[in-house]
C-alpha cells in the first residue's frame, strides 16, 4: 500500500476499535459473514485455503487487509479464506458503509487506491506465471524475492524479511510439499544467495535471487 493512501486511511480508522490478535490466531475463517472493513495498525496477516485433503495454500501474505474486508464486505456470500496472524497484529474495524462513504467523499482516494489494486493485480499475474512455468527451484526463489520486494528491509546490501517464515508457508505459497521446498531453499543457501536469522529469511544478493527465477 502507498505510504499517501497508508497515511489516509490510518487517518479515518483511528476513529473505530482497534482489535489485538496473538501471533497464530485466527482473524476470520470460512463461512464468517464480513460486515466490517479491516485496516490492519501493525503486523502481518497470512491468507490461506485448505484443500480437501487438508493441504494448506497460501494465497498471500500481506499488511493491506483492507482491499479484502472490502470486497467480501461489498458482496453477498461468506468468507472463503482464512485470515491469520503470523506476527503479533493490531487491526481497526469500521463499518462499511462509513467506510464507502468516506471514499465517495474522497475521489481522489477511490483513484488512488484502484490504481493500487490493479498494480496488485499485475503483481499477482507475474507471480502466476512463475508458479505455472517454473521448476521447483524457480518458484520458490520467485516467492522469496517477491516476499523480499514487498516485505523486506533492507540491511546495507542485504535483504530481511519483515516476519518469521517458515518452510511449511513458502510451500504453501508455491504449491510445493514442505520437503521439497527445503530442499530448494537449502540450495539457494549452498549457493550464499539466502541465509537465515533464527526464523526469518535474509536476502544475501537480490540481483542474484533474481536470476534464479529464471532457470
Amino acid at each position: 500500500m502507498k505510504t499517501d493512501i497508508e497515511k489516509q486511511l490510518s487517518h479515518f480508522f483511528k476513529e473505530y476499535k482497534l482489535q489485538k490478535y496473538r501471533k497464530g490466531e485466527l482473524i476470520c475463517q470460512p463461512g464468517d459473514k464480513i460486515d466490517d472493513v479491516g485496516f490492519v495498525k501493525s503486523g502481518y496477516v497470512r491468507l490461506y485455503t485448505l484443500s480437501k485433503d487438508g493441504q494448506e495454500f497460501t494465497i498471500n501474505i500481506f499488511k493491506p487487509v483492507f482491499y479484502l474486508t472490502l470486497i467480501y464486505a461489498l458482496g453477498k456470500g461468506d468468507n472463503p479464506y482464512y485470515f491469520e496472524a503470523i506476527t503479533p497484529v493490531e487491526l481497526y474495524r469500521a463499518p462499511k458503509d462509513e467506510v464507502l462513504d468516506y471514499i465517495k467523499k474522497n475521489p481522489e482516494l477511490m483513484f488512488d487506491l484502484m490504481t493500487n489494486i490493479l498494480d496488485g493485480f499485475r503483481e499477482m499475474l507475474i507471480n502466476s506465471q512463475y508458479l505455472a512455468y517454473g521448476n521447483a527451484y524457480s518458484r520458490i526463489a520467485s516467492i522469496i524475492m517477491s516476499l523480499a520486494n514487498n516485505y523486506g528491509t533492507k540491511e546495507g546490501e542485504k535483504v530481511k524479511l519483515n516476519f518469521a517464515t517458515t518452510h511449511r508457508v513458502i510451500a504453501s505459497l508455491t504449491g510445493t510439499a514442505r520437503e521439497t521446498a527445503t530442499i530448494q531453499i537449502l540450495k539457494l543457501k549452498e549457493k550464499g544467495i539466502i541465509d537465515s536469522q533464527g526464523s526469518q529469511i535474509v536476502i544475501e544478493d537480490m540481483e542474484r535471487l533474481k536470476q534464479e527465477t529464471e532457470v
